[in-house]
């Protein structure tokens, strides 16, 4: 396989795109490196745009330089098109202007962006990743640098480097996967008129600025939907497995649209495997359009409703994650652990989608008060088998427990800005990845 160019000359070769992803490539450049970012689809912020996972999901703790950079510019881009925050800082979006957005940042600070970019292989020396090598379009290109950071969320250059993984839960079980749509033309008016008059305290249906559509099987929120999706499920208009989470938002920029966090799908087998990866691909669809013609006859404002766009990527929330330094525990969750190289900070929940409802140990407090959190250390974000390689978001090192609470956006851009810092400070000091002091990040970081 002979490349049919070599790009060459760069400090940092960031591999995907997401959101840890984007803010490493960003918080790097921005510390005056020469940053390469790949990302395998023709969209940046991956499970944000391509899996269409709005909105944030809420944090109390301070984000990091790179991530306040990229929310002030959002809200500045979506000025005056509708409500972008909530309290405990979640962030409202749409999908399509974030693509736009987060690319704008990046290309205006420097970032080269190379899209339709497979990573397929490395080329690594005793421990020292020389390049990469991607699919672009069709043909091969290898990207060589001093750096590199997987921010893949599968952990695809820390495989192909030689880094160890580690993959589900102790049993081998693994997360639900969703299949994430939006609906158009949706009446809010008449929504929330039928559901003040359903005693439905999810949201407040008076407020227009902001719409959350929930149903969740014994959550009084809910009001009279328990009734409606119960009665659906007796009748076989409903499956048990499309009822049992349900949950849209309303979107700045997008009047009349609810971007759905489901189907949920049920175990259908390791989403790795091809044959299996397709079948959940089709079964997803096939729930979207179930509840779709469900919400059209049965619930008011809905009657002119449709599917608009469906993810072009499946919400896959757990697959490899790489063995570090130090592998985070739910024990460290539970004891709100602080670390000498604590580089971020997260405060989300255990948040275990699973087919088992009750999958939380009762060791474990639902959410930390505001206030509490525990911080991700350095260690987790290196490894011993290859110097040269940082590696971020959903992937660090950590076991199923613990990367259910690390996966959200804000600690996932938190770990991105940490990343790029670290490049810096490794070229500064003419040191590898792996033997930077993870205590005088802390600082900058947190």
């Amino acid at each position: 396989m002979k490349p049919n160019k070599t790009y060459a000359g760069y400090d940092v070769v960031v591999v995907g795109g997401g959101t840890a992803g984007v803010a490493a490539a960003l918080s790097a450049s921005l510390q005056g490196l020469k940053v390469a970012l790949l990302e395998k689809r023709i969209a940046l912020t991956g499970t944000q745009a391509n899996a269409m996972v709005t909105p944030f999901m809420p944090s109390h703790v301070h984000g990091s330089a790179t991530a306040d950079m990229l929310t002030r510019a959002y809200r500045e881009h979506m000025a005056g098109q509708g409500r972008l925050t909530l309290p405990g800082n979640m962030e409202l979006y749409s999908p399509e202007s974030f693509k736009l957005l987060n690319e704008q940042v990046l290309t205006e600070n420097g970032v080269e962006i190379f899209y339709d970019a497979t990573v397929i292989t490395a080329d690594t020396d005793n421990g020292i990743i020389q390049s990469v090598t991607a699919l672009i379009f069709d043909n091969f290109y290898m990207f060589e640098a001093e750096q590199f950071i997987d921010a893949s969320g599968d952990a695809l250059l820390s495989r192909f480097a030689g880094a160890q993984l580690m993959t589900g839960d102790t049993d081998g079980s693994r997360q639900s996967v969703s299949f994430r749509f939006e609906m158009a033309n949706i009446n809010f008016d008449r929504l929330r008129q039928y559901l003040a008059q359903a005693d439905y305290t999810f949201c407040d249906p008076a407020d227009e600025t902001f719409m959350e559509f929930v149903h969740v099987p014994g959550v009084e929120a809910c009001g009279d939907l328990l009734e409606v999706f119960a009665k659906a499920q007796q009748n076989g208009e409903l499956t048990p497995e499309i009822a049992r989470y349900i949950q849209g938002f309303s979107m700045p920029g997008k009047p009349g649209s609810l971007s759905f966090n489901n189907p949920q799908m049920p175990q259908l087998g390791n989403v790795e495997d091809p044959q299996v990866f397709s079948e959940y691909v089709r079964y997803g669809r096939k729930m979207q359009h179930q509840l779709a013609a469900f919400l059209a006859a049965n619930i008011p404002g809905f009657e002119q409703a449709f599917i608009s766009q469906e993810a072009n990527m499946l919400g896959v929330r757990e697959s490899n994650r790489v063995k570090g330094r130090y592998v985070m525990t739910a024990n460290d969750y539970a004891q709100r652990r602080k670390f000498d190289d604590g580089i971020a900070r997260g405060d989300w929940y255990i948040d275990i989608h699973s087919d088992d409802l009750d999958v939380e140990d009762e060791s474990f407090k639902k959410k930390y008060d505001k206030g509490e959190y525990y911080e991700i250390p350095y260690r987790s974000l290196v490894c011993g088998e290859v110097a040269n390689l940082i590696f971020v978001g959903r992937i660090i090192s950590c076991d199923f427990k613990m990367q259910s609470s690390i996966r959200i956006q804000h600690t996932c851009r938190d770990m991105g800005d940490a990343a790029g810092r670290a490049c810096a400070l490794a070229k500064q000091h003419g040191i590898a990845l792996n033997q930077v002091n993870g205590c005088d990040l802390k600082g900058e970081c947190l």
